[in-house]
């Protein structure tokens, strides 16, 4: 099953995906990410989308 109305312009939906961690200190991480997306919905009349995230990860040590 495909979603849409039926009237869409399908075609195979795409992604492409990086991402990078790095240790900014002793207790905090920080990540960025990029994904490239084709078609999305399987939508060819749309795309394709850029999408930017970044996750920053802190913690401690209890003593």
């Amino acid at each position: 099953m495909l979603p849409g109305d039926g009237k869409l312009n399908y075609g195979l939906g795409k992604a492409l995906e990086t991402h990078y961690r790095y240790q900014a200190g002793r207790y905090v991480q920080i990540s960025p990410d990029f994904q490239l997306i084709q078609n999305p919905g399987y939508n060819k009349d749309r795309g394709p989308v850029e999408v930017f995230g970044l996750r920053v990860r802190g913690y401690w040590l209890p003593l």
